[in-house]
């Protein structure tokens, strides 16, 4: 079995790392992927998973220079494992902020898996960049492999989802009737058609590769639970939630378990929920 959890911790000073860490590791992990890490941060969780007994970390600022990391890109990624893990290179996504995606290859007892942790950029300040970086990570993801797939982290989307099954993306927008439609102007240089299909892409058509949502594949969009869905909260101005924080993964690890941990600890350390996996592979 391989628990998994993915978090976006919210840019946490090392008090609040002290508290997430000891919080994560209650829920006896074997593989964290964390997003909104900055690089001081980073060192400070990789002292702090090692004394949990995570050997394996890494993180997602090696290529990239002190003068790269600001105006929206001091926050990269870090993956922590009890796996031994090989770090692949961020060059190969096509992404041009390198810290916002990071890629590594578990050796487990099942085989190798690959685990990949994004955080994309949000839109109202970085609009040209979240499409590039959806663009990057369908295209990166969008082939047939055999080896296990995980694709997890904050996707800073979709705009809504309905009982039926529809996703709206940031792409659509509400004509006079009230239906959603794909808008007609353009944001930051990119069309709403672009746009649209970027977001879409990933949560709909990385399905064909065989990288379903694990959520949504185990409870559907009617249940109690697939109703009460969400993982960013705005704790700033008005009150409202979005499922922005997802789970993609191969049919041959087989998820069981899926849920958003929303429990009273993990809430008051960050505005977002963490989503916990659990996989019982098969043998590659």
């Amino acid at each position: 079995m391989i628990r998994l959890i993915s978090w976006n911790v919210g840019r946490p000073g090392a008090k609040r790392i002290e508290l997430q860490v000891a919080a994560l590791c209650s829920r006896k992990p074997e593989v964290i992927a964390l997003q909104e890490v900055t690089p001081k941060a980073a060192e400070v969780f990789r002292q702090q998973f090692k004394k949990e007994g995570f050997e394996n970390v890494a993180d997602s600022f090696p290529r990239c220079g002190k003068k790269d990391l600001r105006r929206g890109r001091q926050f990269g990624e870090l993956i922590a494992s009890k796996f031994k893990l090989e770090q692949l290179s961020s060059a190969k996504s096509g992404v041009r902020w390198h810290e916002k995606i990071l890629s590594v290859v578990l050796a487990t007892d099942c085989g190798d898996v690959e685990i990949h942790t994004v955080h994309v950029p949000n839109g109202s300040n970085h609009g040209r960049n979240k499409i590039e970086t959806f663009e990057a990570i369908y295209k990166r993801l969008a082939v047939t492999t055999n080896c296990h797939r995980i694709l997890c982290g904050d996707f800073n989307t979709p705009q809504e989802e309905t009982s039926d099954g529809q996703i709206i993306t940031w792409g659509q927008t509400k004509n006079a009737a009230g239906a959603f439609v794909i808008g007609k102007g353009c944001w930051d240089g990119v069309s709403s058609e672009r746009w649209d299909l970027a977001e879409r892409n990933v949560l709909e058509g990385l399905k064909r590769y065989d990288l379903s949502d694990l959520f949504r594949k185990l409870h559907g969009y009617r249940t109690r639970k697939a109703k009460e869905a969400f993982s960013f909260y705005n704790n700033h101005g008005p009150e409202f939630y979005r499922r922005f924080d997802h789970s993609f993964a191969s049919s041959s690890l087989n998820g069981k378990k899926c849920d958003y941990l929303r429990q009273g600890r993990f809430r008051q350390l960050s505005d977002h929920a963490p989503i916990e996996a659990e996989f019982h592979p098969e043998r590659h």
